[in-house]
């Protein structure tokens, strides 16, 4: 019996992506992708047995939540702020 490969997410793809852009290009702009792409993947993967990605959606999260602190403590605000 031959056992069917199982498929990467392409949102979870997009989530790590994201979070890797943006500490090299704009995090403002993939800060949002990855949330977005990360909430998707997590359904898509919940729903669907044949698609795996669960630790690539993982790290993009971590990712895009370290360039949302970095962010903030740039512009010195919420946590940050005086």
């Amino acid at each position: 019996m031959e056992q069917e490969q199982k498929k990467t997410d392409p949102f979870a793809i997009m989530t790590f992506a994201a979070g890797l852009g943006g500490f090299a290009i704009l995090p403002i702009l993939f800060i949002p992708v990855g949330f977005i792409t990360g909430i998707v993947s997590y359904y898509r993967l919940k729903e669907n047995e044949n698609l795996k990605g669960k630790g690539l959606r993982i790290a993009g999260w971590i990712l895009t939540c370290i360039n949302m602190l970095y962010l903030m403590y740039q512009f010195r605000v919420g946590i940050f702020s005086n």
